[in-house]
């Protein structure tokens, strides 16, 4: 971490949690708080006064003081108290979570320190605290990691298997510390991903309709690119902004809009962890938690059809109303993932590719249109241009009789008309991106239920075209192999045979 200069006093780093219940007040304690005492974590940070923010209902509160974990935090954060109840009747969880983001953040905000928002059921890796505050000492407003969802069976034995914890038992009564690398944490979440984020997977024909961080396999390697659309607070820089709007927190919780509301102005300042050893966040729920199926789906299982089929699903996901500027800003940004190395001009060769597929997809309708539509003035000169062009072709043009007649002539007319035929081409492409541009602005716009009706009838005429094609490819193959073979006869009553089903109908 950075050196502070002579003088110059730390900023205080809060990290918060909001959370009720048994289950969850164990998950904090068995797992969360020990990731928090790895040794890169809060024991890198002393001399800042720490502290950890805990909304939690008396009862739970009293609960955590009487553990062991609880009291070895103690030694490095000062625990802070902030009381919510129970949720009423009627509301759900993560609404209700609002109420104790509401008081944290506006905690932190009055102190002018940084905040790392955490949720009990997740751990992050060794040494994330140390090297998100460097990122905020250095200037960053923000420091920000995507997280993926695991499931919790299988998870936290492989989990405690790597760390060297015993297989079963109560972590909370002890003074285990879980300090796992960025590499570890990464193999582990990969082999134990919960269905929702399985089906982020582009490369699975399973691929979600709403993928919300979409990743993509790095050939044979145990790599993944990610691009999220769902960001966690590592850090926020709280005597960077100078008002504190909670009105997001009145209706949702830090998932929200709150980070757009309150940062995104400063979205230059802000640090993306891009590299799964600097940081890795995992949180877990149980497998029966929200499942996703993973059945494959109409349209995914062809090379041919799968990409745009995909496409339309990262269109209409990126182009949702519940994702900000912020976010789709962010959006664009890769993110290694792996549990083993991997060359840099094999992640070059995928970014580079990657890059061009999503501009395709999930540019912004109305931005596209505008850059497109600013093409006017060259579409309004271009007319002038082939006119130009062809005179100057023209006027090349051997002017003894006979022109024409001669090798060279005629080569110079081909070249003449093939110079035409470009300009007039570029026109007509600029005209068609137009024309989509505007069309996937229409789109974005529809309701997510008609889009989806949309997206299954284009996958079907899709696969329907794809299952015809593999039919002709069959039928040809065919018509060869009785050529080759001699088999005439058998050819002739194959063809017969399907002129009356077609004609029937049948075929």
């Amino acid at each position: 971490m950075s050196a502070a200069s002579p003088g110059h006093k730390l900023k205080p780093i809060y990290v918060s949690c909001v959370f009720w219940g048994e289950a969850y007040r164990n998950h904090f304690l068995d797992y969360l708080i020990p990731s928090l005492l790895a040794p890169g974590n809060l024991p890198a940070l002393m001399g800042r006064a720490n502290r950890v923010l805990i909304a939690t209902t008396h009862a739970d509160y009293a609960a955590l003081e009487e553990s062991a974990q609880f009291k070895r935090l103690k030694r490095y954060a000062e625990p802070v108290h902030f009381l919510i109840p129970l949720p009423p009747p009627g509301v759900s969880g993560c609404m209700h979570m609002g109420v104790g983001h509401l008081q944290v953040t506006e905690y932190a905000y009055q102190n002018g320190a940084y905040l790392s928002a955490l949720v009990p059921d997740m751990m992050i890796s060794d040494g994330t605290l140390a090297k998100a505050v460097e990122k905020a000492d250095n200037g960053c407003a923000a420091v920000l990691s995507t997280c993926m969802r695991v499931e919790e069976e299988s998870y936290l034995p492989a989990l405690r298997r790597i760390a060297g914890l015993p297989a079963t038992g109560a972590l909370r009564d002890t003074e285990a510390t879980i300090a796992l690398t960025g590499e570890q944490m990464t193999g582990i979440v990969m082999n134990n991903l919960h269905t929702e984020c399985k089906a982020w997977a582009w490369d699975e024909p399973y691929f979600s309709n709403f993928p919300v961080a979409p990743y993509w396999k790095v050939n044979n390697h145990q790599a993944w690119l990610i691009h999220s659309l769902h960001w966690l607070p590592v850090i926020l820089d709280y005597s960077r902004i100078p008002g504190h709007d909670k009105t997001c927190l009145e209706q949702w919780t830090m998932d929200g809009d709150y980070l757009h509301d309150n940062f995104g102005d400063l979205t230059d300042t802000f640090h993306i962890i891009r590299d799964s050893r600097e940081c890795v966040a995992a949180s877990w729920s149980p497998a029966n938690d929200r499942p996703v199926p993973l059945d494959p789906k109409v349209g995914q299982t062809s090379r041919l059809t799968a990409a745009a089929v995909k496409g339309m699903s990262l269109h209409t996901t990126f182009n949702n109303k519940i994702f900000d500027a912020t976010k789709r800003k962010l959006f664009f940004l890769h993110i290694r993932w792996y549990a083993e190395s991997v060359p840099e001009r094999v992640w070059q060769k995928h970014e580079s590719w990657l890059t061009k597929y999503l501009s395709t997809w999930c540019e912004q309708p109305a931005e596209e249109c505008e850059a497109l539509l600013a093409d006017r003035v060259a579409l309004a000169e271009m007319p002038a241009k082939i006119a130009d062009i062809s005179s100057r072709e023209l006027a090349a043009l051997p002017t003894r009789p006979g022109p024409y007649e001669s090798g060279m002539g005629r080569l110079r007319l081909r070249l003449a008309n093939l110079r035409l035929r470009i300009a007039y081409l570029r026109v007509r492409v600029v005209h068609w991106r137009v024309r989509i541009a505007r069309l996937l602005a229409k789109l974005a716009n529809l309701p997510m239920t008609v889009l989806m009706k949309i997206m299954k009838t284009l996958a079907r005429i899709l696969h329907f075209i794809d299952h015809q094609r593999l039919v002709v490819k069959e039928r040809f193959a065919f018509a060869a192999e009785c050529l080759r073979d001699g088999k005439y006869e058998l050819l002739f009553r194959k063809t017969v045979r399907r002129l009356k089903l077609s004609i029937l109908g049948r075929a």
